[in-house]
């Protein structure tokens, strides 16, 4: 049990690699390896402008918990549930024939999942995947509120990766209240990772002077410029808007903040079109894809 204060000559010495930690798998193999994997009682925040690709790497994150076996926990500020989850089945089994149906939708078509494909989505993530929208919670006003439904959801589905997405809709406010809140919005995720021994994900939009396809330093994440300090990791989400040749990349995540390890650098993507999904390159230029267990060939493990 942590203690409060420590006599290190008369507490007894307790090893860091017994303290119950968990590890939840990325799914980009360089990016893993720089930050070892997402540490439970950790805080991430995933930034970079509108349209560059932050929800497609935040999804595939919380999409390859889920495979792994995590309970993993999404709370979504801005999307519309059957059009998220739409999304999200996409990412998992492709948008093949025999995957996906395409529908009728007034003027438009869109792609609905099989009811086979549906049957095995739903087997595959039993018990361990979670949405939250933030428009239907019309209940909570304040911040000690939304902590305690956080809380309470966390304990009731196991959750061991809780995604918030994103700082600016989740918390209210004035410019300058927001600022406010914003740290201390932080700060209380800070303390929930560490009381409920989960890895935590904040999506947060960079200042309004970030350009797209730009680069960014760790304090040009929008709010309080304490955030980046309270946090353990800080990755930027980059589009590649200048790409001429087919082995280029797409974009980057650029691990610009890295405290427990201290490496950072950057991870060069490509983006999959039909799945909606940055892969990471390898030095040939190819993209590294991983595929989920959605078809249950082996039993997952429930952590």
């Amino acid at each position: 049990m942590q203690k409060d204060i420590r006599n290190p000559y008369y507490d007894k010495y307790e090893p860091i690699s017994k303290g119950g930690t968990l590890f939840i798998p990325i799914g980009m193999p360089t990016l893993s390896k720089m930050t070892n994997d997402f540490e439970t009682r950790r805080v991430t925040v995933i930034t970079g402008p509108p349209k560059e690709g932050k929800s497609s790497v935040v999804h595939q994150i919380y999409l390859n918990s889920v495979d792994k076996g995590f309970g993993s926990v999404l709370l979504d500020g801005e999307h519309d549930q059957s059009w998220l989850l739409n999304t999200l089945y996409r990412k998992v089994i492709g948008v093949s024939p025999n995957t996906f149906t395409r529908v009728p939708y007034h003027k438009k078509y869109i792609l609905e999942p099989t009811q086979a494909g549906l049957d095995m989505l739903m087997e595959w993530h039993k018990d361990r995947m979670t949405i939250i929208s933030k428009y239907l919670m019309k209940h909570i006003d304040t911040l000690d509120q939304l902590f305690t439904f956080i809380g309470d959801v966390v304990v009731k589905y196991k959750c061991k990766l809780l995604i918030l997405d994103n700082l600016m809709t989740l918390v209210e406010g004035t410019q300058a209240e927001k600022n406010e809140n914003q740290s201390r919005f932080v700060k209380r995720v800070c303390e929930l990772a560490k009381s409920h021994n989960i890895h935590c994900i904040i999506v947060a939009h960079p200042n309004k002077g970030a350009i797209p396809g730009g680069d960014m330093g760790i304090y040009d994440v929008s709010g309080a410029s304490e955030i980046v300090n309270l946090v353990d990791f800080l990755i930027h989400i980059k589009r590649n808007y200048e790409k001429n040749e087919e082995d280029e990349p797409d974009g980057w995540a650029r691990l610009l903040l890295n405290r427990p390890w201290g490496e950072v650098g950057d991870v060069p993507l490509r983006f999959d079109t039909q799945r909606r999904t940055l892969y990471e390159m390898n030095g040939l230029g190819n993209a590294i894809s991983y595929d989920f267990n959605w078809q249950g060939k082996g039993k997952q493990i429930q952590l």
